[in-house]
């Protein structure tokens, strides 16, 4: 035993002799090392360690094993000679449950002896208060403390300094730890080959405020700028080259990325301005009241005027060059997410919802991307098989993703890609284990683009020397999927960590994920237990989930309306059917009361612009007889012509009305519609007028009134019919008068004019 190993063990056992019983075995000593249950105690030091790059991303016999990354002094004083050194676990992990395990265990955990030898660890030196510095540490295959075993071992790197007083302690001051699997590759029998299909989310929070500008939109645009989350997301996966690759995108973000790089906000046909000025909120009904107004964020560079409200908004290119990388990188076979990412057990209970929701991306994928991609859908926390049926459509078109959690274990072990069947034709179900997006240990960021890949690595080693001595399997390759959570930030050391080029090893072949639908197994629904993970994010409270449905069904209503009496415009709908899918966003689990806010908001704001067409007319109309006509008017205070027509109902089928076609009503302008009415008795009768849509679809309050006929029509015709007659009697009589008079004078023989008395 070399004289470091005799020092590191004697430590070990002190440690030990307080963590193990007395009596315990020798053999729990002896590979103690390789537990997470012994902890050292972390130092108060301001030093800070990460790990960036890990060449090769997998032990290999005989090549030497190099880390590096970067040292950072946070501290308030001055440490001196600080030393980099590696430390790698003796024994590998050998399954996935020690995988996991050695995850979540904590920072401080113990990993193994640090490699001591001269020239194989860093020494940095001096660090200043905020002085940054990189180490590199190479160690040959040989020199490594390991059992040679097959496995994922834990390797990592520690700092040791001397601080201002010039006390020098033999505790980590700061760590930073990986994984690195050993599978090798030269030996008789090739390790078994994983196909690993690899999802790609290109997903975020999109909110939309109802002036169109987004909540959060400085946020948004940061990340889709330079250094952004989002850019980061897109860049990396540019640097994959030929490995198959499925982006899976949110045509919401799309939407917000195009607005924001051209600052153009609001929906096509602007609501008018309210009463009071651009400053006072909108107009909304009396049962959605609309939450406070929301500020617009500051603008930073390019500012322009929205069209929708007149404020200063930001303007970022940055974000139509993110648009279009996206645009020029999605393939035929890419995928995309409902629009919002929407929560698909809430949408399976709105219909109406999810058919805006589906009307949305598909207008949105096919305007920006020139294509109707398929569809995937996450399932929430918990999923039944009917639920599952309602995620999912025809096989080419919709794939919806599962935990394994949400299996039996007899489903679990079928593979990764199920086909149960569904109303519409088998469902593809892709099983997407979690475990290989998971990332690292702590206390590096665990969801470091290295970080990820290397726990990738880890778990795909693991299932090839599982599939080794796993008979059932029989000819079928091992296969899994990589699906990182919504969202995954790979960090601002990405370019380091050579993703792509890490995942060649001998036991990992990524395929399209074409590939593994096209060996989907076919099963029964009862493999689907309606668990799932414990801790799913995107999962909304009933209560919210229902108060979210409810109002996003009463906006996709009202935006319908409006869109079908200003001439059918499909931009209008479009925008608002986006509107009513964002407010069931499975964001919603960490803003819903924020979303409802801001649906309620959007949809008062549709009420306000539906109020301002209306119908008015006398509220007592009089006929003079069972037939005849009466007048309403219809007002237009829009901005934009209208198309609307009158309906009228009364409370007797005594009474019957005609209005006629709808009419358009100009701008500002008001048009009056006759009403034609039959009445079959005199009684005053109650009745109402309906302003309609073109479809006959009913909106904004009715028009009430009461009507009844009267019997002086018929009086009154009645008198001049006998007035009519006497006078033609009269007319008669003195006709006949006349010419009886006539024919006397005649047979006189006298003058005409002249008596007889004047002859004689």
């Amino acid at each position: 035993m070399s004289v470091r190993r005799a020092c590191s063990l004697a430590g070990l056992l002190a440690v030990l002799s307080v963590a193990l019983p007395a009596g315990a075995p020798v053999s729990a000593v002896q590979h103690a090392h390789a537990s997470y249950s012994t902890r050292e105690t972390a130092a108060p030091a301001g030093l800070t360690v990460d790990i960036t790059t890990v060449t090769p991303s997998a032990l290999v016999p005989g090549e030497q094993l190099e880390l590096s990354g970067t040292v950072a002094n946070d501290d308030t004083q001055v440490w001196r000679k600080v030393q980099a050194y590696l430390v790698i676990s003796y024994d590998p992990l050998a399954t996935q449950g020690e995988l996991a395990a050695a995850a979540n265990s904590p920072a401080e955990s113990y990993v193994g002896d640090r490699i001591v030898e001269i020239g194989r660890f860093d020494t940095l030196g001096r660090l200043d208060v905020g002085d940054t510095s990189t180490y590199t540490l190479r160690v040959p295959f040989g020199v490594l403390d390991i059992s040679g075993a097959e496995g994922v071992y834990t390797v990592g790197v520690q700092l040791l300094a001397t601080d201002v007083d010039d006390s020098r302690s033999t505790e980590a001051l700061a760590r930073a730890r990986t994984f690195v699997p050993l599978v090798d590759a030269d030996r008789s029998n090739p390790p078994a080959e994983v196909d690993l299909a690899m999802l790609w989310p290109l997903r975020g929070p999109v909110l939309r405020r109802v002036d169109g500008t987004y909540v959060h939109g400085a946020a948004l645009r940061r990340s889709l700028e330079p250094g952004g989350r989002l850019r980061r997301l897109v860049d990396l996966a540019a640097t994959g080259g030929d490995t198959p690759l499925t982006l899976v995108t949110d045509p919401a973000l799309l939407d917000a990325a195009e607005d924001i790089a051209d600052g153009r906000y609001g929906p096509p046909a602007p609501p008018r301005e309210p009463a009071g000025g651009p400053d006072q909120p909108p107009q909304t009904s009396t049962d959605e009241p609309s939450g406070p107004s929301d500020v617009a964020e500051t603008p930073t560079e390019t500012a322009t005027d929205d069209p929708a409200t007149g404020q200063e908004v930001r303007v970022s290119p940055a974000a139509g060059d993110w648009l279009q990388d996206v645009v020029n990188r999605f393939g035929p076979n890419d995928l995309v997410t409902g629009y919002g990412a929407p929560d698909e057990a809430g949408l399976a209970q709105a219909p109406r919802v999810a058919a805006a929701a589906f009307r949305a991306g598909r207008a949105t994928t096919r305007a920006l991307l020139g294509a109707d991609p398929g569809t995937v859908a996450f399932a929430p926390g918990s999923v039944d098989a009917a639920e599952l049926a309602a995620l999912g459509g025809p096989i080419d078109d919709r794939l919806a993703v599962l935990s394994p959690d949400h299996l039996t274990e007899q489903g679990r072990e079928l593979g990764p890609v199920l086909a149960l069947p569904g109303s519409d034709g088998p469902q593809q179900v892709l099983v997407a284990d979690p475990s290989l997006a998971a990332g690292g240990p702590a206390p590096d960021d665990p969801l470091s683009a290295l970080q990820v890949r290397q726990r990738l690595l880890a778990e795909t080693a693991l299932l090839s020397l599982g599939a080794e001595d796993d008979q059932s399997r029989g000819d079928a390759p091992p296969a899994a999927a990589f699906v990182p959570a919504p969202q995954w930030d790979p960090g601002l050391s990405w370019p380091s960590a050579d993703f792509f080029s890490g995942l060649q090893t001998p036991w990992l072949r990524p395929v399209p994920l074409d590939t593994l639908r096209a060996g989907a197994v076919a099963t029964d629904s009862d493999v689907v237990t309606g668990d799932g993970p414990q801790d799913s994010a995107g999962v909304v409270d009933a209560a919210d989930a229902l108060a979210l449905t409810e109002s996003s069904a009463r906006l996709v209503h009202r935006a319908q309306t409006l869109a079908r009496i200003l001439g059918g415009d499909p931009g209008l709908a479009r925008w608002y059917d986006a509107a009513a899918a964002l407010g069931m966003s499975s964001y919603a689990s960490n803003d819903a009361d924020r979303r409802l806010e801001v649906t309620r908001a959007t949809s008062g704001a549709l009420a306000g612009q539906l109020g301002q067409v209306t119908l008015d007319g006398s509220s007592f109309v009089i006929l003079s007889s069972s037939r005849g006509r009466f007048g309403v008017t219809i007002s237009n205070d829009l901005d934009r012509p209208v198309t609307v027509g009158v309906r009228l109902q009364a409370t007797s089928t005594e009474l019957r009305f005609e209005a006629g076609d709808p009419v358009t009503v100009g701008a500002g302008e008001r048009e009056t519609v006759t009403v034609d009415t039959t009445v079959d008795d005199n009684r005053v009768t109650t009745a109402q007028a309906f302003l309609v849509t073109r479809t006959g679809q009913r909106f904004g309050n009715p028009l009430v009134f009461s009507i009844r006929t009267s019997d002086i029509g018929v009086v009154v015709w009645g008198v001049l019919a006998v007035a009519g007659l006497i006078f033609v009697a009269a007319l008669v009589r003195r006709i006949v008068r006349r010419v009886r008079g006539n024919g006397g004078g005649d047979s006189g023989g006298g003058p005409r004019g002249s008596s007889p008395r004047a002859a004689a």
